[in-house]
């Protein structure tokens, strides 16, 4: 069994994908490109509200408890991935942007 300093917390190794999704978000010239880095974002944060109900508390939030002297609650269970989905706001409107047929302005039409 590993010891808690040498796992690896998938809640908190998610950090990385943010990361990586901001920068390419940076290089995304178009809303169907915007649209599909929209949509992994909130796979991304899907993927760490499923990781805390296991891992928690990760060691992020036992530094922030012993720092502020508060531990934060236990997140409720995310659901079902297609009712999580269909909640947020943007998922509909962003599936609609990946439509190679709806064109706006600045899409290079590749």
């Amino acid at each position: 069994m590993q010891t808690e300093t040498e796992q690896t917390r998938l809640a908190d190794e998610l950090s990385r994908i943010y990361d990586i999704l901001e920068d390419a978000s940076e290089e995304a010239e178009t809303q169907r490109e915007n649209a599909v880095i929209g949509l992994l974002f909130i796979l991304t944060d899907y993927g760490r509200d499923v990781a805390l109900q296991r891992e928690y508390p990760t060691p992020n939030q036992k530094l922030f408890e012993a720092v502020g002297g508060e531990l934060s609650e236990k997140p409720s269970d995310p659901g079902f991935w297609p009712d999580y989905a269909g909640d947020h706001d943007d998922f509909s409107m962003l599936v609609d942007w990946t439509d190679p047929n709806r064109r706006t302005e600045g899409d290079n039409g590749e």
